[in-house]
């Protein structure tokens, strides 16, 4: 367990495309919350939920709702940063199972004199929400949101961030699997 981390795990969307909250929904025998906070739960000695879904608390966690309601996955980070006990913030969605405890220590590790850590593919495409984020970042996030801005790459523009270049093979592979619909939930 890692002292000076905060983990966050994103299940405030509205997930439209699954139709039901999608991290109550059931992933190889168990909730798609429950991967995230086994994954979290070893680099992270505190562990949040940005949802305002008080089914959440079931699990033991804090729960805390976004100040800037409809803003997207901005604005649970921005409330997550808020109300960290530690300065470093690591973000992961709820939907991310595959995701691995040792790639997000290998971004921690590379947490320094920047306001964020972002994972980009070959090509550009960027992970802002498995990623790690830290409080010197608040104000630059809170004022991007409070002027409408709520697209995570353009809310990334404003702050000093380093990007983790993610090899062909990492790109490649499942960690990002991302479960969107139900028939996502099958493979």
């Amino acid at each position: 367990m890692n002292t000076s981390v905060t983990g966050l795990i994103l299940a405030g969307g509205r997930s439209r495309r699954m139709g039901t909250d999608k991290g109550l929904v059931d992933y190889h025998g168990r909730k798609l919350v429950e991967w995230a906070i086994d994954i979290l739960s070893p680099v992270s000695s505190e562990l949040l939920i940005s949802t305002s879904n008080k089914v959440y608390e079931q699990f033991g966690f804090r729960t805390i709702a976004d100040k800037f309601v409809f803003s997207g996955p901005g604005g649970g980070i921005h409330a997550a940063l808020e109300s960290a006990a530690y300065n470093t913030l690591l973000v992961l969605s709820v939907d991310t199972p595959r995701m691995t405890t040792s790639f997000l220590r290998h971004l921690i590790s590379l947490n320094k004199d920047v306001n964020a850590v972002i994972p980009r593919h070959p090509g550009g495409f960027i992970e802002p929400l498995c990623a790690v984020y830290n409080t010197s970042s608040l104000n630059s996030i809170g004022k991007s949101l409070s002027a409408g801005i709520f697209k995570m790459s353009d809310i990334l523009d404003q702050l000093s961030v380093r990007y983790y270049e993610l090899s062909d093979s990492e790109s490649m592979s499942n960690l990002f699997y991302n479960i969107n619909t139900l028939h996502d939930l099958e493979q």
